[in-house]
């Protein structure tokens, strides 16, 4: 009996100091440290089997719209618009510079924000 109470003062001085305890019913409370790295890591090769793909063809196709400017030159577009190699580079300096600085910032907008909200205000402006 006394062995009780003493175990109820304990866990009454460590809620009282704000110590966070491991929670019955969380799911990993009663595994070995090597059980959890073990879980982690399934974890992470089941997150990276679902979102590398994508993010790679993503990547993808941002290079193919990125080398397409190339392919227009070459295409045509430089004369079409009489265009100088001049303005041509400056162009294009002026695309990426600003590609390179707004790209940024809008991926942060979008965590800020919800996407149901930033992409129709993107839309709108």
């Amino acid at each position: 009996m006394d062995k009780v109470q003493e175990i109820n003062t304990d866990t009454t001085w460590v809620e009282e100091k704000g110590v966070d305890t491991p929670s019955v019913d969380h799911p990993d409370t009663n595994l070995t440290p090597e059980e959890r790295a073990e879980k982690d890591r399934q974890l992470l090769r089941k997150l990276d089997l679902r979102l590398i793909p994508w993010l790679c063809l993503i990547y993808l196709l941002s290079f193919l719209d990125r080398t397409n400017i190339g392919n227009a030159k070459i295409a045509g577009l430089q004369k079409d618009l009489k265009m100088t190699n001049g303005q041509w580079n400056a162009s294009l300096a002026i695309f990426f510079v600003s590609y390179s600085l707004f790209e940024p910032a809008s991926n942060i907008l979008l965590k800020k924000f919800r996407p149901s909200v930033y992409i129709p205000t993107m839309q709108g402006l």
